[in-house]
This record gives structure tokens, C-alpha cells and sequence, in this order.
């Protein structure tokens, strides 16, 4: 083997391990995280599962595969698959809710905007509250002073007239408490509502979840040819003695001897009698 196909043997091997390593990780929390929803025991049990999809393969690239290998590579990479499975779908499941609670509280927002938009088309006041409710209380003192002098028409004038300022002072809070809605709908919406159309399709992301599984399950296993490429990109190769190199060299000359087609006699013609010399 040359040395520049050492050199790349020993980068795909380098690369193969960083990628198995990268794999390994996601499995790792995946299976930690669903681990701790059942014990502390079994999220151990399943981190060493995860751990094991990278290590057979590296221990069997070396000695072999052999049956308690190939035993307990099924069952890492099943428990792994499993424990990736739920823990995908378990995100999955708070993202969809926190999304429909989103929609939810946008519905909400939406039909709040537009009855406050109907009270600010209803609502003809400008005056400020403080104004107006100076106003009212002005009304009232009037109301007392007319009703006082027993003078009934000027009282009913005054009543109507407190009543027109109440009125006013509960339109004015009115309006200010929609301007407020419309004012905190529209920020709400330009950093949280992106729209209407938020609803996750629910079966596209399980078969998403599969096809990450099956990948990262299979970069992992990528362990085991990462280990015998940089197996054969620093295995050094010792020099043979003059003993071995003559050995060889017998060897290989037996071998084209063999090799060598045998010259048979040609057949003479059965008409024709050899010739016997005279005594």
C-alpha cells in the first residue's frame, strides 16, 4: 500500500468516526431523555444501549463478528430506536399544542380587534377622560344645587345633563380601552402570529422521525469500517529478512514453473514402420 493511500484511508476513517460520534451523541440524549420518564436506572440502561450501536461495530472490525455480537447489536439498536422514536414524538407533540394554543390566542385577538374596531366607529367622543369626568363631577354639584331649591325644572335639567356627562365619560373609557386592545393586538401579532395556517401535519412528522432514526442509526454504525480503514492506514509493515525475501523468491519461481505448459511427443502416423538399425 502506498502512503498516499494510507493518507486516504486514514481521513474517510477519521471522517466515518467523527460522524459516528455526531450520531451517537443525538442517540445518547434521545435515549436519555425518554429514559427519565420510566427511571434514572433505564435512561443508564439506554444511554449504554446508544453507546453500544458505535462500539460493536469498532470491537468487531477488530476480532470479528461473533454471535453475542451480532445479539446484542439487535437489541442496541432496537432499544435505540425505540427510546429515539418517543422522545421525537413527545417534542413534537408539545410544539403542535404550544402551535395550537398560538392559533388559539390568535382567534382570540382577532375577534377582539374587531369589537374594539366596531366601538371606535360607534364611539364619536374626543374628549379625554380626565376632562370629562371633571365634567361629570361638576354635573353632580349642579344636580345638588338645583334640587335643593326645589325648583323642578332646572333639577331635570341638570339631572339629564349629569347623566349626558356620565355617558360621555364611559364612552371616552370606552374608546381608550380599544385603542389600547388594537394597540397591543398588532404588537402581539408582529412578533408571535405569524398567520392563520399553523397546524402541523401530524403524520409528516412521525415519518420524518423514522427516516432521522434510520439515519442516524446507520452513520453510527459507520464505526466499524471508521476503524479498519485507520486499522489499514496505520498498521506498519515490517521488513522481512534475507531468510524471507529468499523463501519468496523459491517460492514464486516454483510457481512459474508450474505454470509452465508441458511439450508432448507427436504422435507418429500408424502406417508407418520405424526403422530398426542392422546388427
Amino acid at each position: 500500500m502506498t502512503r498516499s493511500e494510507k493518507i486516504v484511508r486514514g481521513v474517510t476513517g477519521l471522517v466515518f468516526f467523527i460522524m459516528a460520534c455526531t450520531a451517537m451523541r443525538l442517540d445518547i440524549m434521545n435515549n436519555y431523555e425518554y429514559g427519565l420518564t420510566i427511571s434514572n436506572y433505564a435512561a443508564d440502561a439506554f444511554v449504554l444501549a446508544a453507546f453500544s450501536v458505535v462500539a460493536i461495530p469498532t470491537g468487531a472490525a477488530a476480532i470479528g463478528w461473533r454471535k453475542h455480537f451480532i445479539v446484542l447489536m439487535a437489541i442496541a439498536l432496537s432499544v435505540t430506536a425505540w427510546c429515539s422514536y418517543h422522545a421525537y414524538n413527545a417534542k413534537q407533540d408539545q410544539a403542535l399544542l404550544a402551535a395550537r394554543d398560538t392559533q388559539e390566542s390568535h382567534d382570540t385577538a382577532k375577534a377582539d380587534a374587531a369589537a374594539a374596531r366596531a366601538t371606535l366607529a360607534d364611539i364619536k367622543e374626543k374628549g379625554t377622560v380626565k376632562e370629562l369626568e371633571e365634567l361629570a363631577l361638576k354635573s353632580k354639584e349642579e344636580v345638588k344645587t338645583k334640587c335643593a331649591t326645589k325648583h323642578k325644572e332646572g333639577c331635570t335639567r341638570a339631572k339629564e345633563k349629569e347623566a349626558r356627562d356620565i355617558e360621555r365619560v364611559s364612552n371616552a373609557k370606552a374608546r381608550d380601552k380599544a385603542e389600547a386592545t388594537l394597540a397591543h393586538i398588532k404588537i402581539a401579532s408582529s412578533t408571535r402570529f405569524e398567520g392563520d395556517n399553523i397546524e402541523s401535519d401530524r403524520w409528516m412528522n412521525r415519518i420524518t422521525t423514522i427516516a432521522v432514526i434510520l439515519i442516524t442509526l446507520l452513520v453510527s454504525t459507520l464505526s466499524g469500517y471508521s476503524a479498519e480503514l485507520m486499522g489499514h492506514a496505520f498498521k506498519v509493515e515490517a521488513k522481512k529478512t534475507q531468510a524471507q525475501v529468499l523463501d519468496d523468491w523459491r517460492k514464486d519461481t516454483r510457481k512459474v514453473a508450474r505454470s509452465k505448459p508441458v511439450k508432448k511427443a507427436k504422435p507418429q502416423p500408424s502406417n508407418v514402420t520405424p526403422i530398426r538399425a542392422a546388427n
